[in-house]
């Protein structure tokens, strides 16, 4: 069985603080302005932004791909070629305090590493950022 990845967005991604669903950033000056940019490249669902560390910095998600800005510059990964998420967990130096960042392996053999910085008083966004790609990337393969 297929599911979108809209829903699988609304599933496992909407309750987190930092992220916005399509509706809410629609009428954010900032983010109408991107939206106008990923105009006709994609049907964007909502947006992850990281909290205030220097420069504003997001993850867009789209229904094909992700468009991700880190300040500086902006990169896009089409879901379909991720090949593996690695697990941060199963890093030999891994403090579940200190994890922000997903290290994606793309099918031309390149790593990508994107930040989620967020987290409440009980878990990091890092896992339920993780587990959305994770079931992306596998019903696409």
């Amino acid at each position: 069985m297929d599911i979108s990845v809209y829903s699988r967005a609304h599933r496992i991604l909407r309750n987190l603080r930092n992220y916005k669903p399509l509706d809410v950033i629609r009428h954010d000056d900032f983010y109408s302005k991107i939206l106008d940019f990923f105009q006709g490249q994609d049907e964007v669902i909502g947006v992850y932004e990281n909290p205030p560390n220097g420069e504003r910095s997001f993850v867009l998600i789209g229904e094909n791909r992700l468009l991700i800005w880190d300040g500086k510059s902006i990169m896009t990964l089409d879901y379909k070629n991720i090949c593996e998420i690695e697990n941060p967990s199963e890093k030999s130096d891994f403090h579940k305090s200190s994890l922000d960042s997903l290290q994606l392996k793309m099918k031309s053999g390149d790593i990508v590493t994107i930040f989620i910085r967020g987290s409440d008083e009980n878990s990091r966004d890092i896992y339920p950022f993780m587990r959305f790609l994770m079931r992306v990337v596998s019903d696409l393969n």
